[in-house]
């Protein structure tokens, strides 16, 4: 009962952190996946390859574009392509 006692706040943070909103900052994006209950929330890196670059947890992570739906300030920026030369 005692490990019971100390398991219980733990597993109500973790519970908490992914029933909360996500609130994102300037260069942070959120990528949802769309055949997964799942996202990823970190720094906008960057958009090549047909992916984001993000960076989650001191990780730098490529995610391909057609895998998820991007929300935040960044994901507008990451969605044009150049085309031509300036």
């Amino acid at each position: 009962m005692k490990k019971l006692m100390h398991a219980v706040p733990a597993l109500l943070i973790a519970t908490t952190a992914f029933a909360a909103p996500v609130a994102t900052t300037t260069n942070e994006i959120t990528l949802v996946f769309k055949n997964h209950a799942m996202t990823l929330v970190g720094e906008f890196a960057g958009f090549q390859d047909d992916g984001y670059f993000i960076i989650a947890d001191g990780h730098k992570i490529h995610v391909p574009a057609a895998m998820v739906s991007c929300e935040g300030v960044d994901c507008v920026d990451a969605s044009i392509t150049l085309v031509g030369s300036i």
